[in-house]
């Protein structure tokens, strides 16, 4: 499934206020400065990131040398999860 939201990479510009994070020439997400705004910025700005990676991980769910370790396991589920939260996948 091919999800829906503007592309990565995201950023925050240098001086924007309130904190915008930009993708693809369009601001994506609003993070007021308050107290954890440049946090909660840098962490949104991630979220194309965070997804490719998942996907990068799921590619490789049957690799021979990994399936032997329960912890891969584990985070192949946890990647899949990420994927199903990002594409709206059992989201009411």
């Amino acid at each position: 499934m091919t999800s829906n939201y503007t592309p990565g990479p995201w950023r925050i510009p240098a001086g924007s206020s309130p904190l915008e994070i930009v993708g693809v020439g369009r601001i994506v997400a609003n993070a007021a400065p308050a107290v954890n705004g440049h946090a909660n910025a840098r962490l949104i700005s991630t979220a194309p990131d965070g997804h490719n990676l998942a996907e990068h991980i799921t590619a490789m769910a049957d690799d021979a040398y990994l399936v032997g370790h329960p912890e891969w396991q584990e985070i192949v589920d946890e990647a899949r999860a990420l994927i199903a939260k990002v594409e709206g996948v059992g989201v009411k």
